[in-house]
């Protein structure tokens, strides 16, 4: 996982917490001492996922099946 996209999950769990600006940044602050997901390294974004994570955000990854069209007309692609 890239450092941007931990940033990305870490918002997307303050949405499905449903945390105001002041309690995320505080969480934040709590976690690794630093208010804002520009100002960590890469390990404290991972603290600060596992802080949300112990909140009860739960990571719902998208796992739509690709379906095959049927090829109907019996020739080739």
């Amino acid at each position: 996982m890239t450092h941007q996209q931990l940033i990305r999950l870490i918002h997307i769990a303050k949405n499905k917490l449903q945390l105001d600006d002041a309690t995320y940044r505080s969480a934040l602050l709590a976690a690794t001492g630093k208010d804002s997901c520009g100002k960590m390294t890469y390990t404290e974004l991972k603290v600060a996922y596992s802080a949300f994570v112990a909140r009860g955000f739960k990571r719902r990854l998208n796992r739509t099946q690709q379906r095959v069209k049927p090829n109907l007309n019996g020739q080739p692609r």
